[in-house]
């Protein structure tokens, strides 16, 4: 049973690092209060898109702006929307799309009889070819 004899210094050791933090990440500017929960500022949406010269750069589209409730709220800027970021409409994001094919109760019987069928034939054929050798 192991514990350390200075927990309460490492801890307020980690928490005072973890308050020190900030830097500059992909959804803006990354920094923690002193209870070491993230602050959370207004996030930047970017998509990347064509220049003029071809290269692909990224273009600012809308803001996600936390709420004192814990909501947020998001705005696209002007002259952006839905249709304008996505031309050819909103892009699979991977998750496989399941369609279910019914059959009809008669066609599965069928088709399970001529393979019973076939079975059985291809068993017939098996013993027929070792008891004619």
């Amino acid at each position: 049973n192991f514990t350390y004899s200075k927990a309460a210094v490492i801890s307020s050791h980690i928490k005072n690092l973890v308050a020190g933090t900030n830097f500059s990440g992909v959804t803006g500017q990354v920094n923690f209060n002193t209870n070491g929960i993230r602050n959370i500022n207004t996030l930047r949406i970017y998509q990347y898109r064509k220049d003029i010269d071809g290269t692909l750069k990224p273009f600012e589209i809308a803001l996600l702006q936390p709420l004192k409730n814990g909501s947020v709220t998001f705005h696209y800027h002007q002259g952006i929307n839905d249709s304008t970021v996505w031309p050819y409409g909103v892009p699979h994001d991977g998750v496989p799309i399941e369609k279910t094919v019914t059959v009809h109760v008669s066609m599965t019987v069928i088709f399970s009889a001529a393979s019973a069928i076939g079975i059985i034939f291809a068993i017939a054929c098996v013993l027929f070819n070792f008891v004619q050798r």
